[in-house]
């Protein structure tokens, strides 16, 4: 009878041991601590204060603001209006009517270099008012006689656009933006959608609404990357003169 005990109490004893024996859990991992902002909310203490800027209007002012190769007609309805050739440092400037410069000596156009500062003038519009002075040039003022600002120094200034709404000007379709300029002054400019540079530009005496336009200018025929080197040099046939 007793290994029958013994092995009895033997399986009491097992059983016994089995069922006091718990499972043991895991330590739960601590918790981070918690930074009070979900993944893409914005919260009250690092909201945006400025309107959001449109994605497409800064592509279209990216598009060629650091161009150095573009022709425009800058306010081609003034008479003081002139055509612009750029390329590189070199600038051919035109005016649509003849100036003129001393006595019976008029000039119409001029070849600037941005890093000499220099200005050469000279005439070469058919008919008698260059007559004379056919094969002459003339060093003119450069600060007097630099064109600006031009398009793309125009669009580098620009500082938080906002779109407010869109134009034709000379069969070309146009987005009007608008900003505070440096001098505090509400500018609009209307972009062309190819290009990216202003063909129209108003600047407002203040920045409130209902102020009135102080200036205005437009960019006309623009296009760009088709200056070619030769329409900005000086022919070799023209001779300075004193």
């Amino acid at each position: 009878m007793k290994p029958k005990i013994f092995i009895l109490s033997l399986i009491f004893l097992i059983l016994f041991l089995v069922s006091c024996t718990k499972e043991i859990p895991e330590a739960a991992p601590a918790p981070e601590p918690s930074s009070g902002t979900q993944w893409g909310s914005i919260q009250p203490s690092s909201r945006v204060k400025e309107p959001a800027q449109n994605a497409e209007i800064m592509a279209l002012l990216e598009k060629n603001k650091d161009v150095t190769n573009y022709h425009y007609v800058f306010d081609a309805d003034n008479a003081g209006g002139y055509e612009v050739f750029i390329l590189g440092s070199k600038i051919k400037k035109a005016y649509l009517e003849a100036k003129p410069l001393r006595g019976d000596i008029f000039y119409n156009t001029i070849y600037l270099d941005m890093e000499t500062k220099t200005a050469i003038g000279l005439c070469n519009k058919p008919g008698v008012t260059c007559g004379a002075i056919w094969n002459k040039a003339y060093a003119l003022d450069y600060e007097l006689e630099n064109v600006g600002p031009t398009p793309a120094e125009i669009i580098a200034k620009v500082r938080n656009p906002q779109e407010v709404g869109s134009e034709v000007l000379m069969n070309r379709a146009l987005t009007i933006i608008e900003y505070v300029n440096s001098e505090g002054n509400k500018e609009r400019l209307s972009l062309d959608n190819f290009y990216g540079l202003p063909s129209r530009q108003a600047i407002y005496s203040s920045a409130e609404d209902g102020a009135e336009i102080e200036e205005s200018h437009t960019f006309t025929r623009l296009s760009v990357g088709q200056v070619r080197e030769e329409e900005i040099t000086l022919p070799e046939e023209y001779v300075m003169q004193e």
